[in-house]
């Protein structure tokens, strides 16, 4: 048993990607995060202990969001840090990128019941976090890396890795009553992240900065770790908002989500200085004032990788339409082929999705390549949901279902 101090913390964080070259989320995976979301207002007790070798980094004063002036986060709660306006700006991942004219689908290593769920993978299409039994009692973290299937003991109830970069460096969140848990996971070593209420990483960039949501709150805000040994930053929301969320974090620190304003919900970018900004919808986008009688849009970002986001706009007046925005220059465009909420983008742009008859498909380069069904089931239910793009689009990684409709972790091999 690895004995528990700040000084082997340290060690752990010195192995991060701090400063590293360029290199660094899914229906099924966001329902999970949703459903232990739940699950975490109950405070699910935990049978039995995990062994497993856990390093803590010494806690900090605990900072309660009881300030709702939306104007500046709430007072005692630190700021953005200058330095993180330094980085350079990222360009695509693999600016040269061939488009592949097909995929061919690779079932994965399984154990126990067979029914697995991807929940991360890194930018390169190498290392693969998900679960297994997810709807289970006895939830499990697993990895797949080099063709392998590798448990991975998390303490805690309903254990996830959320995100993880191409440095191998991953972040997740365990609940579970006196175990509830934000941690950072690598080679097999695990350290918790200092936070100051419920706060579950969702993702995670090149250099190892990792963005969370503050769940069991109405009132949440974005939170961003950047000093990994601290407590994460909070970011400030625009005027009038209720709260927001985040959804993914980029390499030059911009860190995209949604934010509510009651009946409205904007996707929103927000700059490495902070700074928030909405991001905008497609021309025709009927816009309601908010407190109306009727609905105004919803309108998330879901993914985020380069100058690349894409997400969805629910117009409510019309059909709901997946959309991909360019963070540099501000433009958006919708998305046809796909079903909302649109699909994950790599750093060329190209978006994976589904079709609207539940199938798989790689948008890239103007063309449509499908994504071939890994088990056959053709049900009510999707079989394929692409989850995950690699940077040069040759690996695309999410789940498929069989003709019993259970659901299988799978990877597709494009060319």
């Amino acid at each position: 048993m690895v004995d528990l101090n700040e000084h082997n913390a340290g060690d752990l964080l010195r192995t991060l990607p701090g400063h590293s070259p360029r290199p660094p989320a899914v229906d099924i995976a966001r329902a999970m995060r949703e459903g232990r979301r739940r699950r975490t207002t109950r405070r699910a007790t935990v049978a039995g202990a995990i062994g497993v070798a856990v390093l803590v980094v010494a806690g900090l004063p605990a900072v309660l969001l009881t300030n709702r002036d939306n104007s500046a986060p709430p007072a005692g709660t630190p700021t953005t840090t200058p330095a993180s306006t330094q980085r350079p700006s990222v360009p695509p991942a693999v600016p040269n990128a061939p488009v592949p004219t097909s995929c061919r689908a690779e079932r994965l290593p399984e154990n126990g019941n067979g029914q697995t769920l991807m929940t991360a993978a890194d930018p390169t299409g190498k290392i693969f976090y998900g679960l297994t039994d997810p709807s289970g009692g006895d939830q499990a973290v697993v990895r797949w890396q080099d063709g392998k299937l590798t448990k991975v003991p998390v303490p805690g109830a309903y254990p996830t890795v959320s995100a993880v970069n191409a440095n191998g460096l991953a972040a997740g969140y365990s609940g579970g009553r006196d175990q509830e848990k934000a941690f950072l996971l690598r080679d097999g070593r695990i350290v918790d992240l200092p936070r100051p209420e419920d706060i579950e990483p969702v993702g995670i960039n090149s250099y190892g900065d990792v963005v969370g949501h503050w769940i069991g709150s109405a009132h949440a805000r974005p939170a961003v770790w950047r000093d990994l040994s601290a407590e994460p930053e909070f970011l400030p929301l625009p005027e009038g908002a209720v709260w927001g969320e985040p959804k993914a974090i980029a390499d030059d620190g911009t860190v995209v989500g949604v934010v509510s304003f009651g009946s409205q919900q904007w996707a929103y970018a927000w700059a490495p200085d902070g700074t928030p900004r909405r991001l905008a919808v497609p021309e025709g986008t009927p816009i309601t004032p908010t407190g109306g009688p009727n609905p105004g849009p919803s309108v998330v970002a879901e993914w985020a990788r380069g100058d690349w986001a894409s997400g969805m706009v629910a117009k409510y007046t019309d059909r709901a339409q997946p959309v991909r925005w360019n963070l540099r220059t501000g433009k958006v465009e919708g998305l046809s082929g796909i079903t909302i909420p649109g699909g994950p983008v790599n750093g060329l742009g190209w978006v994976a999705g589904e079709t609207t008859d539940g199938h798989g498909v790689l948008l890239a380069g103007g063309k449509r390549i499908p994504l071939p069904d890994a088990y056959g089931y053709h049900g009510r239910v999707p079989a394929n949901t692409p989850s995950f793009v690699s940077d040069d689009g040759r690996v695309v990684a999410g789940q498929s279902f069989d003709t019993h409709g259970a659901y299988h972790a799978v990877l597709w091999r494009c060319s």
